[in-house]
Order: C-alpha cells, then sequence, then structure tokens
C-alpha cells in the first residue's frame, strides 16, 4: 500500500504537486496500453496495426484487418493497476474507426494527521476513453486521429479534459517504414477545485521501420525500427528501438531498449485468438504485462485491395468465375492425359495452366511430375532403341542411344553397362575390320565415287546408299560417316525449310494466349477479347479460343448491364 503523509493545512499545496507530477509524467501509463509496443520498447509505431493502435500510431488502424475486441489487465507498483479494452471496426474503403477505454487505479491512499494517525483513505484513478479513426489516403500514405477524454478522481477532486492525437504513416520503397506522431495537439486541460491548473504538453515522434522476411517456408517476418521523441517544455529528448520476429503468423517475439531501459515480449496467435506479453524494466522494479485479443469478421483490407470500386468488384468476380472453371477444365484434361501416357500434351496444358495460376500449388506438382515421366519415358525409348540397334549390329547408333540415356540419367547403372558393352564390341569389330578393309580397296573405291558423283549432282538419297555400302566393305571410314551426316543435313534443311513457319506461328500462337491471359485476368476484357480474335487469325479452327472469345463476350456485356443499373 502505497503511504502519504498529507497534512490538512497543506492540502492545496499537496493538489498543485500531483498536478505537476501528472504533467511531468504525461500520463505514462497510456504508453503502456498497447503490449505489443510495450514488447519492443515503444518503437512499434510503425508497424502498429490493432484495436489499441490509437495508443501508439493512430494511422495503423488504417492497416486493421478485422474487427478485433482486446483486453489489457496488469499490476504496477504497490497495488496499483491498469486495465483496458479496445473494439475496432474496420470499413471497405473508408478506414477503421475504434474505441477504446484504459483504467489506472492507483489503490487506497492513507490520509494521516500531524500525528501520524491514519483519519481517512481515499482513491487516485485516472480514466482515459478514446474514439479514434485511421485511413489510407493513397497507397503510400495513412493518416489517423483520437479524440480522448481524460478524468482524474483524486480525494475530492474530479476533473476532466478533452484532447487530440494524430498520426501519421508513409510506406516507402524497399520495405521502409516512417511513422510520425503528435500527441496532444489539442491539450487536455485539468482545473481543480483547489484552484490548481494543469495541462498535458505536446508530445512529437518520429520513428523508421523495415520489414524483411528470411525463411519462406516458415512464413516468417522480421521487423526493425527506431525512433526519437521530444517534449514540450522540455530540453531533453527520447529514443527507442525494437524488433518483432513472427514464424508461421502464429509465434512472435519481441524486444527493444530505450531511454529508460530495456523491453521484451511475446505472442502466440492461434486462429482468431491472440495472448500477448511483455516484461518492461521501470527504475523501482521489472513490470509483467499482459493482454488477450480475438478478431472475427470478413478480412476488410484484401477485399479492399481486391475490389477497390464497384466495377472492379464486378470484374474481380467475373475473371474469377471463369479463371475457376478454366483451372478446374485443365486439372480434369492433366489427369486425363497423364493416365492415357499423353507426358508431351500433358506438358502443354499444364504450360497453358501456369498461365492462369502461376503460383498454383498443384499445377507446380504437376510439372515436376509430368516432366520425371516425360525423362523416364525418354530414358526407356532410347534403351528399347539401344537394344534394337545392338541386334542389328549397329553399335555406334546404339552408342548415340545410351549416351543419350545417360544426359538424362547420369546414375543409371543399365545404360553404363551397355554402353560399356557397346564400346567392346565396336572394338573387337573394329579389329576384325582390318584385314577385311585391305582386301574391298577396289569395292570402296567403286561405290564411294559413285555416291560422290549422285552427292554431287544433288542425288542425296543415292548417294547415301552407295556410301552405306562402303561402310559395310569398311565400318571403320569415318570419312564416310561425316559425307553420310552432310547429305542428312542436306536433307533436314529441306524438312526445316518447310516446318520454319509452323515454329514461327507457334511461338506467336504462345505469345498471343499468354498475353490474352494475362490482360483478362487483369479485368481489361476489351482488350483480351483483341487479342483472342487476333489469335484466331493465326487459327481459325481453334476450339479454345473461340470458347474463350464467347465467355468473355458475354461476362463483358453483364458487365455492362450491372453499370447501368449503378
Amino acid at each position: 500500500m502505497i503511504k502519504k503523509v498529507i497534512l490538512k493545512n497543506v492540502l492545496a499545496v499537496s493538489f498543485l504537486f500531483i498536478a505537476s507530477i501528472s504533467a511531468a509524467n504525461t500520463l505514462t501509463f497510456l504508453s503502456g496500453v498497447n503490449i505489443k509496443d510495450s514488447g519492443m520498447a515503444g518503437a512499434s509505431a510503425p508497424f502498429s496495426a490493432d484495436s489499441f493502435s490509437a495508443y501508439v500510431n493512430p494511422a495503423g488502424l488504417a492497416f486493421v484487418p478485422r474487427q478485433e475486441i482486446s483486453l489489457v489487465y496488469y499490476n504496477l507498483f504497490e497495488g496499483t493497476v491498469l486495465s483496458a479494452a479496445s473494439y475496432c471496426l474496420p470499413l471497405l474503403e473508408n478506414g477503421t474507426f475504434a474505441v477504446s477505454a484504459a483504467f489506472l487505479n492507483g489503490g487506497p491512499i492513507e490520509q494521516r494527521d500531524s500525528h501520524n494517525t491514519i483519519i481517512s483513505t481515499f482513491d487516485d484513478s485516472w480514466t482515459a476513453v478514446y474514439a479514434s479513426y485511421g485511413i489510407s489516403i493513397f497507397d503510400f500514405l495513412s493518416a489517423g486521429i483520437s479524440l480522448k477524454y481524460l478524468y482524474h478522481d483524486f480525494y475530492t477532486e474530479k476533473t476532466g479534459g478533452i484532447g487530440s492525437d494524430l498520426g501519421f504513416l508513409i510506406i516507402l520503397p524497399y520495405d521502409l517504414r516512417v511513422a510520425l506522431t503528435a500527441a496532444n495537439i489539442l491539450k487536455p486541460d485539468f482545473k481543480y477545485s483547489s484552484g490548481a491548473y494543469d495541462f498535458l504538453p505536446l508530445i512529437g515522434s518520429a520513428s523508421v521501420g523495415w520489414s524483411t522476411g528470411i525463411i519462406r517456408d516458415l512464413r516468417d517476418g522480421l521487423k526493425a525500427a527506431a525512433g526519437i521523441s521530444f517534449e514540450e517544455f522540455s530540453n531533453s529528448m527520447t529514443w527507442q528501438a525494437g524488433f518483432e520476429y513472427s514464424v508461421l503468423e502464429m509465434f512472435f517475439i519481441r524486444g527493444g531498449i530505450n531511454s529508460e531501459g530495456f523491453a521484451a515480449g511475446a505472442s502466440v496467435k492461434y486462429q482468431d485468438a491472440e495472448l500477448n506479453y511483455a516484461l518492461v524494466s521501470k527504475p523501482a522494479d521489472l513490470v509483467h504485462r499482459f493482454s488477450i485479443a480475438y478478431s472475427f469478421g470478413d478480412n476488410i483490407r484484401v477485399i479492399e485491395t481486391l475490389l477497390k470500386t464497384k466495377e472492379a468488384k464486378a470484374r474481380y468476380e467475373l475473371v474469377e468465375k471463369i479463371k475457376n472453371e478454366t483451372i478446374a477444365s485443365f486439372e480434369e484434361e492433366i489427369n486425363d492425359l497423364i493416365k492415357s501416357g499423353d507426358y508431351g500434351n500433358a506438358r502443354i496444358t499444364i504450360d497453358k495452366a501456369l498461365v492462369w495460376a502461376p503460383n498454383d500449388d498443384w499445377f507446380l506438382k504437376k510439372e515436376q511430375e509430368v516432366a520425371a515421366l516425360i525423362r523416364s519415358d525418354k530414358v526407356n525409348t532410347y534403351l528399347a532403341d539401344a537394344d534394337k540397334l545392338m541386334q542389328e549390329s549397329l553399335y555406334i547408333d546404339a552408342l548415340v542411344s545410351l549416351k543419350n540415356v545417360l544426359d538424362l540419367d547420369p546414375a543409371n547403372e543399365i545404360a553404363s553397362s551397355k554402353l560399356k558393352r557397346a564400346q567392346e564390341l565396336i572394338r573387337t569389330l573394329g579389329e576384325s575390320n582390318y584385314s577385311a578393309e585391305a582386301g574391298n580397296k577396289d569395292i570402296i573405291k567403286q561405290h564411294f565415287e559413285a555416291g560422290l558423283d549422285s552427292y554431287t549432282s544433288g542425288n542425296f538419297e543415292s548417294a547415301i546408299e552407295e556410301w552405306d555400302k562402303v561402310i559395310q566393305a569398311s565400318p571403320l571410314q569415318r570419312q564416310v560417316y561425316n559425307y553420310i551426316k552432310s547429305a542428312q543435313e542436306k536433307m533436314k534443311k529441306r524438312e526445316v525449310a518447310v516446318s520454319i513457319k509452323k515454329v514461327t506461328e507457334d511461338k506467336k500462337l504462345s505469345t498471343l494466349y499468354n498475353e490474352a491471359v494475362r490482360i483478362y485476368t487483369k479485368g481489361d476484357f476489351e482488350k483480351s477479347i483483341g487479342l483472342w480474335k487476333e489469335y484466331l487469325k493465326l487459327d481459325p479452327d481453334n476450339v479454345e479460343a473461340k470458347n474463350y472469345i464467347e465467355k468473355i463476350t458475354r461476362e463483358y456485356l453483364e458487365l455492362q448491364k450491372q453499370k447501368l443499373e449503378w
């Protein structure tokens, strides 16, 4: 119990003394209402976004996502207790309103006479009622204001005063934030019946904060902030710095230091409920602070981001309708193609699906699955080709197939073993052909010159046939292999000249598809319809493009009807 000796003949002087203490401390108990801020040593102004933000930076109310109720209760010293409650209501495109009340009860105070005899007891309490509002003016600027009524009940004195606080929050590039606050821009005045008079001074603060993620899989976040504060009529300046680290958006730890000492804190959030704790060092002792919060209702800020206007809302709903229908059809088609073993078309469909939903986990996993299946399918095909070529004694060609297998799957022991076997057979065959080549010189020369004549005259097919006979007579003639390769390349050029136009068209179709989807998902129906029509000019029989034009046109007409009704 706090014991104070108050003499009857100096009671009026005591009122003056207590009033001056209130001004000197600027009702510091108000800065302890927000437990999260306490855990960061008073440095959370750039990030505060809860129902108690009015006590830190009212501009932070603009970022409160859902309705929230919060309660605070903790002991200070010698029977002094602080309790507080708050409620906030986020509104779509109209900021957030919040009401809160804090009550500080100093406990019973003894009044003694000149003989130190207790003659009575009385209470000393403060009540603070806040009505606050915060709103995002621009994407980078938010503002908030609090109107407050402070009521002091001391002995036989009861007096109150009205005040106002102001706050701003500026969002900068590189995840930086700047908070500017001014408490008591309208100063609460307190007039006591004893004649004592007092008011709360203006308090200004500026702080900067930075946030980042570290481990994506943990959905963690690190916030750090530091700032300075000054008080009217005071030559000193205070400072504060703190941090918060969160994991899975469930567990939070905080710490900080300021001009008075250190602080630490933690929070646990489960579904809609949250428990907050702070440990704050004070000159007399360490203070434990607690609060609980419960959130409910829709996430207004998410909805607000997606739906800036009624038309944007309608566009969003129409986009999502076709997008969800398309994604569902892609999922079904991909599963069917995988079951049928048509991995190539499955990959093409996945590529299209990822244009609609680039970060969809299901499609990303299917992309990896299909890539593995295609790789496995190619490996099996190359192994089968190698086996067939080995049976036909085409060992060099078998080597090429086996090398392709090892390029796809370097650890494939079957391919490695077969590769070694083919190499051994080629060496053995080469040795047996050394003597055969010497006896076949006339035949080699005859077929080689015949092939050269055919090649020169442009008859590549005949050249290959003649040089094939050279290989039969002398498999070691590498020069002949080079000529065959050259002839094959000439033939391929004819095929490429025919197919290059199709490749170019396919690339343009892919670009048009991606752009049409991207524009559509942004809600620009008119432009997306134009892009799909360009797509149809290149591929007039494309059913997918025709369906999109039909769907988007139908939804666009519906949007126009809604606009007329508005």
